[in-house]
């Protein structure tokens, strides 16, 4: 039985058809992986916002209290031992 080789057309297009559809595989992955992902940060984001109130103010407490004090206007306890005055943050607000 003698070997028939397959016309070039044919082999190429096959290969065209086959990146075709590995595109077009890709593209529904990605297609279904935003809408997923979209599901997801809409389902959550409500029980987000309940702990996002006390954020800023822990923040605060952990990192600028210990200069500016609990209230802000630059007495805290380590304010002393300071070279420069710790500014007044209150008056922030007022500009």
């Amino acid at each position: 039985m003698p070997f028939r080789q397959t016309p070039r057309r044919r082999v190429e297009s096959r290969d065209k058809n086959a990146t075709n559809f590995q595109e077009e595989q890709t593209m529904k992955r990605s297609c279904v992986g935003s809408v997923v992902l979209t599901a997801a940060l809409v389902a959550v984001s409500p029980f987000g916002y309940a702990q996002g109130s006390d954020i800023g103010k822990q923040e605060y407490l952990s990192n600028c209290a210990s200069c500016h004090g609990k209230d802000a206007k630059g007495g805290g306890p380590v304010a002393g031992s300071l070279k420069l005055k710790v500014p007044d943050l209150t008056v922030l607000a007022k500009k």
